[in-house]
This record gives C-alpha cells, sequence and structure tokens, in this order.
C-alpha cells in the first residue's frame, strides 16, 4: 500500500531525541506513512542511532546533507519538498517534537 503521508523530519545531532519521534510515530494508529529524516550535515553517530530502524521498518529513510546548511533547517525541508515527497500529504516537523497515538 503506498504511503499517503510523509513526515518530513529535520534532525541536528540531538542523538536522544531521534528514537523518541521515530517511535511517536511507530505506535500510531494510521500505518499508512512513511517518515523521511534529513539531518544537516555528514554524522556517522546520529546515522547510526538511525540505522537499526531503517532496516527494519522500510517506510523510515535517512538522509544528510553534503554540507552543513546551518539554517535552522529550511534547506532540508525545501529539498524534502522538492526531491523526496511523493505522497499527496506532509508533515514538517523536528526531531525535538513528539506526537501521541
Amino acid at each position: 500500500m503506498k504511503p499517503w503521508i510523509t513526515i518530513v523530519v529535520v534532525a541536528y545531532q540531538r542523538y536522544l531525541s531521534l528514537p523518541i519521534i521515530i517511535h511517536s510515530f511507530l505506535t500510531q494508529n494510521e500505518p499508512n506513512w512513511k517518515m523521511v529524516i534529513l539531518h544537516d550535515g555528514p554524522d556517522k553517530k546520529h546515522q547510526s542511532i538511525a540505522q537499526p530502524y531503517l532496516d527494519q521498518y522500510p517506510n523510515i529513510e535517512y538522509y544528510q546533507s553534503p554540507k552543513r546548511f546551518n539554517d535552522w533547517g529550511h534547506s532540508l525541508r525545501q529539498w524534502a519538498i522538492e526531491d523526496l515527497i511523493d505522497t499527496p500529504w506532509m508533515l514538517l516537523t523536528n526531531d525535538d517534537n513528539y506526537y501521541v497515538p
């Protein structure tokens, strides 16, 4: 089933927040979504935290920008809107948010 909403998560070195936002969507009642996590600049530690989720859940994608934009995620959101979203709906959020089921 093709997802109907893309959750765009902008992230930057909040290592403890990443699992929390991922789990907040894994516990939702609506299963028809995909998540695109965008990290501002290369960061091996952040990617290593995301990797177990990427391996287990095919609806979660992870990208890192080749350089740090340092613009509070605006360039990352634009990247997602222009190139990564293929669903009718999207939710733009940050990695330090939490959504209840």
